[in-house]
């Protein structure tokens, strides 16, 4: 048995936690997405470009291309390689490290940082790198993918990310 299916139970009481058999929820990923859309100042959304949520978010609104902000949400795909993902685990290390971020108490998250490990490559970047790490990391790979989103549209400035009711991750 994997050691997070042990947890599930506990988890699944969480209120900000849906377990799911084997398959993304791609209809009540995109329905939180719009309530986000309608009540913050949603910009973008980044998404992994690669696998089955490329292949459905296509359709949700490419921020770069024929993007119409009435009818589509605000996707962007964020590479998963070291030149995306190192700048922005930096970003997000520092944002933990100087408190501008402060994580609330989730055993999901909370776990999902324990079992991160790190790949660097010979530049001295780093990013979490799921092929190494022993327990799903997915919060904190969605975390460093929110600091990507935040680069691309220069909101890792100071002042930037002052209001936390403007990042979601």
């Amino acid at each position: 048995m994997l050691d997070y299916v042990r947890r599930l139970d506990t988890w699944r009481h969480l209120e900000n936690v849906t377990i799911c058999d084997h398959s993304v929820q791609y209809e009540s990923v995109k329905q939180r997405l719009w309530d986000l859309k309608r009540t913050t100042n949603l910009i973008r959304i980044g998404f992994d470009r690669v696998g089955g949520m490329k292949t459905e978010v296509q359709k949700w609104g490419d921020r770069d291309a024929r993007y119409n902000a009435e009818t589509d949400l605000p996707m962007t795909a964020v590479p998963q390689g070291m030149v995306v993902m190192g700048p922005a685990t930096h970003l997000l290390e520092c944002l933990v490290r100087d408190r501008a971020l402060r994580l609330a108490p989730d055993p999901v998250v909370e776990y999902a940082l324990a079992g991160v490990q790190i790949a660097t490559d010979s530049n001295g970047n780093r990013k979490p790198c799921k092929m190494r790490s022993r327990s799903i990391i997915d919060p904190v790979v969605a975390s460093v993918m929110t600091c990507a989103i935040m680069i691309k549209e220069g909101a890792e400035a100071p002042g930037a990310y002052l209001d936390p009711g403007d990042i979601a991750i």
